[in-house]
């Protein structure tokens, strides 16, 4: 018995329709890698992680914000005044948020891999 040859892995890939499509740009433009001069500035913050964590909105009486994670920050939102601000210091996606009772005074904790 004769063994087969075997092929590269790239002889067995499956073909994507679109890939036959594709054409080298005839004049690419030139490849910059200077930092952008805007900054990105968040402005809005639409939903809540709510998944996997009991709990996650919570009222402070002090200043009557609602707090809440989304991803990696926590949003502080002003129902009155329809405004939010934001805490974007976490390294790691916002899983808890605890508020004080009677002072304006919030921690939060995160899952990072380093402290």
């Amino acid at each position: 018995f004769l063994l087969e040859e075997r092929g590269d892995d790239e002889d067995y890939a499956p073909t994507r329709p679109w890939q036959r499509s594709l054409v080298a740009p005839s004049r690419p433009p030139n490849e910059c890698l200077a930092v952008p001069a805007d900054r990105l500035e968040l402005e809005w913050v639409h939903g809540v992680r709510s998944h996997d964590i009991r709990g996650q909105l919570s009222y402070c009486q002090a200043s009557g914000d609602l707090l809440f994670p989304a991803g990696n920050v926590v949003v502080s939102m002003n129902s009155r005044e329809r405004n939010q601000r934001f805490m974007n210091e976490h390294a790691g996606e916002v899983v808890s948020v605890c508020v004080h009772e009677t002072l304006p005074i919030a921690a939060s904790g995160d899952l990072c891999a380093l402290p």
